[in-house]
């Protein structure tokens, strides 16, 4: 069996590529090494190789390419353990006879050139027909004491995986939060207690840009003016605040050139009820930022002449884009269902798009871009 440090320096590779996926081959290494394989993967196995992905830093690409184009669909131990449960720890000779895999195409075009004659892996997560597995690999069958340390090693496995699935579930949601800002044709940005900028859209990188209005002085969001910038921090530090003294934001106007409008601000709080261990870069407010003098295009116009759309075509295209569906759109504008039909037919073929959410897509892109224009 392993010595203590070892193990200990296992569990530590093993959560450090919990918080930080992309610290797992390190973590992979580390478990070749002590149980003296010639490669050790992560890897997700489900119905077809559209399914299936795996994280082998110690094999060759051209077998790894090979393994997901082809072999995932002839793996036999793979088809014959697809229903383990999460926390099964099993050798290829527990999964099927060591007889009967020799013969198989799997084992003598793609494991044996490798040197890969036995397999002993650890399933960390089953979800969707879906199995995640850790499974290391070497010439010699695995002994008993690495079997056991697989064993010792299955929880944190589990919940380091399950970790890895949990922060990239949150980390598709901060992108789609910060895509949803970005979609605004105001500006928002995420403040700290400090005044410190979390994070700013595109339109207000604009503003930043511009240097007329807001700006950010040694990592602090400020206004113009000394009396517009107190205000602004006043109103942060409310939001930061919780119980009776808990400010509710509110509305500034920031002076700007002589021959510029001033810019609108809305100012609300963001509170969260669950504690946080650090509070460095922890959003307490939301900005909300409007640039009266920026002149926007109607989105529907500019599809009509850059695509060349009929008047008819390009209002269809507008109630598509504001959610409505074939007969919702066809509805409001007076039409029947086939001529609303022929309308986006049209509208597919002269925007190369294919689909609704396509053309919606288009339509949001072209919202992002500073100047309107193409």
């Amino acid at each position: 069996m392993i010595d203590e440090s070892t193990f200990a320096a296992l569990i530590n590779a093993i959560y450090d590529a919990a918080i930080d996926f992309s610290r797992w081959p390190d973590a992979l290494r580390l478990i070749s090494s002590v149980c003296a394989s010639h490669s050790t993967v992560l890897t997700r196995q489900g119905a077809s190789p559209a399914e299936s992905w795996s994280l082998a830093p110690q094999c060759e690409p051209a077998y790894y390419e090979s393994y997901c184009s082809y072999y995932h669909g002839v793996n036999p131990l793979w088809q014959r353990a697809a229903s383990a449960p999460a926390g099964t720890i099993q050798t290829d000779s527990m999964i099927m006879p060591k007889s009967e895999l020799v013969r198989t195409e799997f084992y003598n075009d793609f494991l044996a050139p490798q040197r890969l004659g036995s397999m002993l892996n650890a399933v960390t997560l089953v979800e969707r027909g879906q199995q995640t597995v850790i499974a290391t690999h070497r010439k010699d069958e695995f002994d008993p004491e690495h079997i056991q340390l697989f064993q010792l090693l299955s929880p944190h496995l589990r919940r380091a995986v399950q970790l890895n699935t949990r922060l990239a579930g949150l980390e598709t949601r901060c992108e789609a939060s910060a895509e949803a800002l970005n979609r605004l044709e105001q500006g928002a940005l995420l403040v700290d207690e400090c005044v410190g900028v979390v994070f700013a859209s595109q339109e207000a990188e604009r503003l930043f840009a511009a240097g007329d209005g807001l700006r950010v002085t040694e990592g602090v969001l400020c206004a113009n003016s000394a009396a517009d910038t107190a205000l602004l921090h006043a109103l942060v530090a409310g939001c930061a605040r919780h119980g009776a003294e808990a400010g509710t934001g509110g509305s500034l106007r920031l002076s700007r050139r002589p021959d510029r409008s001033p810019i609108s601000l809305q100012v609300a709080p963001l509170r969260s009820e669950v504690p946080l261990f650090s509070m460095t870069g922890r959003p307490v407010a939301i900005l909300f930022v409007t640039d009266p003098d920026r002149k926007t295009r109607s989105p529907i116009a500019w599809l009509q002449r850059r695509f060349g759309l009929t008047a008819a075509e390009a209002a269809f295209a507008g109630e598509i884009v504001a959610g409505a569906g074939i007969q919702a759109a066809a509805d409001r504008l007076q039409i029947s269902r086939s001529t609303g039909r022929t309308h986006l037919a049209r509208i597919f073929e002269k925007t190369g798009t294919h689909r609704q959410a396509e053309l919606v897509r288009l339509i949001l892109q072209r919202n992002r871009e500073a100047g309107g224009e193409p």
